[in-house]
This record gives structure tokens, sequence and C-alpha cells, in this order.
């Protein structure tokens, strides 16, 4: 009768137990995440983390416990920027101690985006280079440029004409020996 009795108090104590709702968390082999402040210069950036959950800052974002992960920011007009976070949670079956969080609060401050460039026009292809335009003609019969003075080699043809000026007459040329008198 006696192993009856411990027998039924045994399960007892232990159907107790396990009704707990900290004996089913210690039992459990993933702990609980951990909710974590997020803030941020400007406010209303959204805070995004990996598990897909997101928020508005400032907020809270619940992170998993032991690990470390990015937090990333985003709001217009300002450059992204991602701020890794410790969660370290020590719970034991005796001992419910609070989480350690690195940094904590999580906050950002955000640094204005450049401006956009400007793209630059397309640059053109050079063109092919046309040769320099011809000056018009001003009358399709235009004038012959003048000839050259054409002289006679010596000894062939006609005399030249006289000059008409003064001095003495010139003298036919060709002819060899002293000159002849007219």
């Amino acid at each position: 009768m006696k192993r009856v009795i411990v027998v039924l108090a045994f399960s007892g104590a232990l159907s107790a137990c396990a009704g707990s709702s900290d004996m089913g968390t210690m039992l459990n082999s993933t702990p609980e995440p951990v909710s974590v402040r997020i803030e941020s210069e400007p406010q209303g950036a959204e805070a995004k983390v990996p598990t897909g959950a997101t928020c508005q800052t400032p907020c809270s974002l619940p992170l998993p416990a032991n690990e470390t992960t990015p937090v990333s920011f985003s709001l217009n007009g300002y450059q992204p920027q991602t701020i890794p976070v410790s969660v370290k949670s020590e719970k034991t079956l005796f001992s419910n101690p609070e989480p350690t969080i690195e940094p904590n609060p999580v906050y950002a401050v955000l640094q204005a985006a450049p401006p956009p460039r400007k793209k630059a026009p397309p640059r053109k292809k050079p063109a092919a280079r046309k040769p320099a335009p011809k000056a018009p003609a001003a009358s399709s019969a235009a004038p012959p440029p003048p000839a050259p003075e054409q002289q006679q080699p010596s000894g062939f043809g006609p005399p030249p004409p006289p000059s008409g000026g003064f001095g003495p007459p010139q003298q036919p040329s060709g002819g060899f020996g002293p000159p002849q008198q007219q």
C-alpha cells in the first residue's frame, strides 16, 4: 500500500509540474524571442530583421535569444544602415535572469543621402568630317585667269613689239655678233 501512495504522490507532483508554464518553457530547446527596443534619428525609419519582422521607429522587435541578429534601418532620403544586435539569455531550470542585449536600446543615426547625380547627356558620336564648302561661283561664265606673259625663245618668231619708251631702239634678238644699225 505504501507503494501505491508513493506512486500517486509522485504522479500528482509530476502532473503539477507539467502544467506549469515555466516548466514547459524550461524544457523547450529553443529560447523564446526577446523584445528589443529600436530607435533612430530621425524617427520614422523602417527597422527590419531577417525573420521578416518590421516596424517604424521608435518601436520594439522580437529577436531570437542567444544569437546576433542584424537590424536594418531605411528611410527615404537617408542612407541605409545595419546594426548587429546580440541577445543572450541564460535561463535555467532554477533561475530566469533578464536577457543581455547589446546595444540596448538599438539606436541608429541615419545620414542624409547625397543628392542624386544628374546623368550627363550622352556624348554624340563625332560626325564624319565633310569637305569645306566651295565658294559659290558668281556667274557660270567667269573670265579665265590672265595668262602669264609669254616670251618667245631667242631666234624664233617675230621680234617683240617696241616698248615705246625712251632709250635706244630694241635690237632683234637671235643674231650673233654686233648689233646692226637700221
